[in-house]
């Protein structure tokens, strides 16, 4: 398994690669769609922000956190991705699917881009990939964002799945 760590913080190198190794090789010892995983290490004021994303068999699942400590931050993060996939795993279980995930999109597959000028301060590319609506939410739930873009299985058309403020979970849809 391909685990990278990156120091953007300039704290730790070695040992937060020697930490990130044995949690997230913990974590994913019960999840076997799991290749590679990316965690990211930068400041943000007097806190350490860690991002992890794991990817495999088309699967994406990211979270993030901040502490004083990269150690705490990252034990932060490895908690919700561990609740994120066992929740995932108990989805399919309940619905019984497969658990075949070849159509799920990778999100975020590509550097962030900044922008200089303007409003839109951050470019994002990213795969989309035919997905069901109930794909896209395993997707969005994932991913820990409030939306999620996909092309709808079913319709062939660019749909976005989103969580609403009362915890419920809307889908727009366009009209053509």
């Amino acid at each position: 398994m391909n685990i990278q760590v990156i120091d953007r913080a300039g704290k730790g190198g070695a040992a937060l690669k020697e930490y990130a190794d044995l949690k997230i090789n913990r974590v994913i010892q019960h999840f076997q769609n799991v290749t590679a995983a990316t965690v990211t290490s930068t400041v943000q004021g007097q806190q350490t922000r860690i991002e992890v994303q794991l990817k495999g068999d088309g699967l994406l699942v990211r979270g993030e956190d901040q502490a004083n400590e990269a150690h705490e931050a990252l034990d932060r993060v490895v908690d919700k991705l561990e609740r994120r996939l066992n929740k995932h795993m108990d989805r399919h279980r309940r619905f019984g699917r497969t658990g075949d995930q070849n159509a799920t999109p990778r999100k975020g597959a590509g550097e962030p881009q900044e922008a200089s000028d303007g409003p839109i301060v951050r470019r994002k590319r990213f795969e989309i990939k035919p997905l069901s609506p109930d794909e896209a939410l395993d997707q969005l739930e994932l991913v820990g964002h409030d939306f999620f873009v996909f092309t709808n299985s079913e319709t062939e058309e660019v749909n976005i799945i989103y969580r609403r403020k009362n915890g419920q979970y809307g889908l727009l849809e366009p009209e053509v």
